[in-house]
């Protein structure tokens, strides 16, 4: 465990993940976007665009790992957040919301 990524730096690993296609979706956040009716192309959106809340960034005790909350909008003008964390060799995509 280490201090939380921040700026440029979350920014430039969010991108390199989406860019090499290194990431996936846990099932609590297949469920939420089945939910809220949220395809993988808004998602790619909200994290290629978006900005880091830091308020909601959180550690996880159980696994020492930070997740991420990064909020934006879709092309459409909807408005998610999307929750992640990064598990090496992934970014693990862990909520979405509305």
């Amino acid at each position: 465990m280490g201090a939380p990524l921040q700026g440029k730096k979350l920014k430039q690993e969010i991108q390199g993940h989406l860019e090499a296609g290194t990431f996936r979706f846990d099932d609590h956040a297949l469920k939420r976007m089945e939910e809220r009716n949220v395809i993988v192309s808004e998602i790619v959106q909200v994290l290629r665009n978006g900005f880091n809340d830091e308020s909601q960034n959180e550690l996880d005790s159980k696994y020492l790992t930070w997740s991420y909350a990064i909020c934006g909008s879709t092309n459409d003008g909807r408005t998610l957040k999307v929750v992640v964390t990064f598990a090496p060799p992934n970014m693990l995509i862990i909520s979405v919301v509305k």
